[in-house]
């Protein structure tokens, strides 16, 4: 009898113990950049360029996912120096593709229109 009961207390704890949520933490990382800044000058473009590279590779190398907000100056200075899809620097395809497919899943490119 009494083994019949450790069983079954056993058991019991075993089915308790499995329905217990287990407690997630979700955040997200976000950036954008104002429409007031100026990337016409391949200096200023570059110096956005590398910094968004950088974290870009330190997200995906820790699993996260990351939302990617641009605006339309700095579409428009990555579209006048960068060529497009021919080239490791080109930012936004870069962070596009990178996990593989299906692309943006660590990256989503999120352009916003503000006016300055």
């Amino acid at each position: 009898m009494k083994k019949v009961i450790v069983i079954s207390f056993l058991m019991v704890s075993f089915i308790v113990k499995a329905q217990i949520p287990t407690p997630t933490l979700n955040f997200g990382i976000v950036s954008h950049n104002e429409p007031g800044e100026n990337y016409s000058a391949f200096v200023d473009y570059d110096k956005v360029r590398d910094t968004l590279q950088r974290i870009v590779d330190i997200i995906s190398t820790k699993s996260a996912k990351y939302n990617m907000q641009l605006s339309t100056n700095f579409i428009q200075g990555c579209l006048n120096h960068e060529v497009a899809a021919s080239t490791s620097t080109d930012v936004i395809e870069y962070a596009y593709k990178l996990g593989g497919m299906p692309y943006g899943n660590v990256v989503e490119i999120d352009p916003r229109f503000k006016a300055p």
